[in-house]
């Protein structure tokens, strides 16, 4: 009665279809008016609908079937066949007597329909759970997966673009300046360790000592002036025997016992043609990224800046020798010549050479309005420029003339050769040269030669020079 009252419309949506099943008994029953409610067939059409709604209808709506299918049997069918007299009465008395054989038949079809459906519904929630519990773990999995693909996805990314800044940092050593290449390397350690103090060190033959040469954050203990022992320190000790030193193998190794190690964190050697050079200290992290990880990254790069190092400090060795200018300080042409007999040429196993030779054509004009040693050291500004725009490895020495320069650049074909050299003179005239206030009209010509395998350095050093020739003013 609940079910009728919360929701009577559902209930008798049904009622034109009983109507209409009544009906149609009825309708049937007019073709025998002697027998109103079929009497003789103890009133079974007119369960006939009640059965039938059974199967499509709950129970209750079944029950309304069958009330109404009596009703229009045994009230309605006997008014309108003038049957509804006493005698008819008892009579229909008689039949429902008799008539437990329909009931019985209905009850059991309810019954079984009842069991049926009950089972149909125990087989469909069944279904439906199991349905819920597949869904409810696919979508865990399908959850799980797009949390690891976007992990993934992130990783790759950030991988992309560190791989990216490695590359854009990598290419700042490109160059000859070792300051700028020291800073390049502390900057590096910074963006990939996230190290807030760290420093650069080398070892000192006047003193025998240890000094920083490069230096970035606030360093955590004070360091003497003088330097640091190479016997009383762990830096010494890394210095000495070339081996990485973590802060956590105080833990287990004995060796280390009685050395300083000024609390540094991390001490890594960093190494030029296969010896000792340096030492890179990591002096201030992050708690969390004190790690092996972290460890990993620091060998990873120092393997990569290695090489650049290398070269640079091969080519910081020229400076150091005799063979320089007085006033420039810049290699003289037998350096360039002892360079194109060993280095320049062992480079050709993996990359071509190019010899580019500048000249300034009005350098004895200009020299009569300003002092010769004064226009050399523009060579000094061009060459800071240089360093400043190209991110390549560019040896620069005197060339035979005062007024001339050399550059040895590895790596570039014969149209790259052509584009660099434009670039040089281009950058010349960028650069609005002065002395004393005024702009310097410099006048360049330029000239190269470019070896793709092995080539005698005269040779190199003729083509340029011809290229040079044909572009004088006669």
């Amino acid at each position: 009665m609940s079910r009728i009252l919360s929701e009577p419309r559902k209930f008798f949506s049904g009622l034109p279809d009983i109507v209409l099943l009544v009906g149609l008994v009825m309708l049937l029953n007019l073709f025998w008016p002697d027998d109103p409610g079929f009497l003789f067939w103890y009133g079974t059409p007119y369960v006939v609908p009640a059965l039938v709604v059974t199967l499509f209808r709950r129970t209750l709506v079944a029950v309304l079937t069958l009330v109404i299918g009596l009703l229009a049997g045994f009230v309605v069918m006997p008014l309108l066949t003038n049957n509804f007299t006493l005698a008819y009465w008892r009579h229909l008395v008689d039949v429902f007597r008799a008539s437990g054989i329909p009931l019985a038949f209905l009850f059991v079809a309810e019954l079984f329909f009842q069991i049926q459906q009950k089972n149909q519904r125990s087989s469909l929630l069944g279904r439906l759970k199991r349905q819920v519990k597949q869904s409810s773990r696919l979508k865990r999995k399908a959850d799980s997966l797009e949390r690891v693909n976007r992990v993934l996805e992130e990783r790759l990314v950030a991988q992309i673009d560190s791989i990216t800044l490695l590359r854009g940092n990598l290419k700042k050593l490109a160059t000859f300046n070792l300051p700028q290449a020291l800073e390049g390397i502390l900057e590096m350690l910074t963006i990939f360790t996230e190290m807030s103090a760290g420093s650069i060190w080398t070892h000192q033959k006047e003193t025998g000592k240890l000094l920083p040469v490069a230096v970035r954050g606030e360093r955590v203990s004070a360091i003497p002036p003088e330097g640091l022992d190479m016997d009383q320190t762990i830096a010494g000790y890394v210095f000495r025997n070339g081996r990485p030193f973590s802060l956590r193998m105080l833990l287990h190794d004995q060796e280390f016992t009685g050395l300083a190690t000024m609390d540094f964190l991390m001490i890594y050697p960093l190494h030029a043609h296969g010896n000792v050079w340096g030492l890179i200290v990591i002096e201030r992290l992050p708690f969390e990224r004190y790690s092996y990880y972290t460890e990993s990254i620091l060998e990873i790069i120092i393997s990569l800046v290695e090489p650049y190092l290398s070269d640079i400090l091969e080519y910081e060795q020229l400076y150091q020798g005799q063979e320089v200018d007085q006033i420039t300080q810049l290699p003289l042409v037998t350096q360039l010549v002892k360079n194109l007999d060993s280095t320049a040429i062992k480079d050709l196993r993996t990359a071509p050479l190019a010899l580019i030779v500048l000249e300034i054509v009005n350098f004895e004009g200009l020299a009569q309005r300003w002092d010769r040693e004064k226009l050399k050291k523009l060579f000094l500004v061009m060459r800071e420029k240089w360093e400043e725009a190209l991110e390549m490895k560019v040896k620069i020495f005197h060339y035979k003339e005062e007024n001339q320069l050399a550059l040895l650049v590895p790596g570039l074909d014969q149209d790259g050769v052509s584009f660099f050299c434009l670039r040089l003179l281009t950058l010349i005239q960028e650069a609005d040269l002065s002395l004393e206030g005024e702009v310097v009209p410099l006048e360049v010509i330029v000239g190269f030669g470019l070896a793709t395998g092995p080539v005698a350095p005269d040779q190199l050093m003729r083509e340029a020079e011809n290229l040079l020739e044909f572009q004088r003013p006669v």
